[in-house]
């Protein structure tokens, strides 16, 4: 696994409009055509997503096959799972891929997040962590 540290990768697997684009990567390797078929794109705005991802660092050349012409260069991601620790990236950036993502991922996270919180807490002496529970300003439970 490979944490992130690097804003600009952060930014780009949080980002749902890159992160399918970086998934075709994962595990596997492509030439551009192929990403191309699997993105429905043209081959040029295939190639523009690859050398993107190229620039980022996030997907590198693998391998390149030999053919009459130019070779094929085949891509792949450069690790087959990322961490992006949620202090690298922005607030907003964050809350916009945890929106746009869907419910399974929200209740993944929400179990994550009960999970650590509980581990971390159960080492703590009782009564100095817990909830707050009350009302906000417009009534409603904070």
């Amino acid at each position: 696994m490979l944490t992130v540290t690097d804003l600009a990768q952060a930014k780009a697997l949080t980002d749902i409009n890159l992160i399918g684009f970086v998934q075709t990567f994962i595990g596997q390797s492509h030439s551009v055509g192929e990403a191309a078929r699997i993105w429905k794109l043209r081959v040029d705005a295939a190639y523009y997503r690859v050398q993107q991802l190229e620039r980022l660092g996030l997907i590198a050349v693998n391998s390149v096959s030999q053919r009459s012409g130019r070779p094929v260069k085949h891509y792949r991601a450069i690790s087959d799972r990322f961490f992006v620790p949620f202090g690298i990236v922005p607030e907003a950036t964050l809350e916009a891929f945890l929106e746009s993502s869907g419910a399974y991922f929200r209740q993944e996270m929400l179990k994550a997040q009960s999970k650590a919180s509980h581990e971390y807490l159960s080492l703590r002496p009782l009564g100095h962590w817990g909830l707050h529970i009350g009302l906000d300003p417009s009534g409603h439970i904070d």
